[in-house]
């Protein structure tokens, strides 16, 4: 059996969806109805459901950060420590499907003086 929703909830949903650039959680959340009805609804009225890439692009707008993405440029300091350590100390390798990269360091106890300077 299908749950009706009520013609002004179906106006808030297009409208936090569209306008609002809320995904279908945050809509099913600040609504209380499932996930679910809120995207059957976005089908059955052929709204153009965002795809996994714009819903990250769209949160990284919100949020300034997400998944460890941060706009702030690093500084000449930084940029070197982090070449440095990479060089020493670190490895960097993509993700199983080669779309991410990640950064591993592991240090000594002999490390410990130098990590505190910095």
């Amino acid at each position: 059996m299908i749950n009706k929703i009520s013609r002004k909830t179906r106006l808030k949903i297009y409208d936090l969806y569209s306008r609002g650039k809320l995904s279908m959680g945050q809509i099913a959340k600040k609504l209380k109805i499932g996930k679910t009805s809120v995207k059957r609804y976005l089908k059955r009225y052929k709204i153009k459901i965002r795809s996994s890439r714009e819903g990250q692009k769209l949160r990284l707008q919100q949020d300034g950060k997400f998944g460890g993405y941060i706009k702030e440029k690093l500084t000449d300091r930084q940029k070197r420590l982090l070449i440095g350590t990479l060089l020493g100390d670190g490895t960097l390798y993509l993700d199983k499907r080669g779309t991410n990269a990640r950064i591993k360091i592991q240090h000594s106890k002999k490390d410990q003086g130098y990590l505190r300077i910095l």
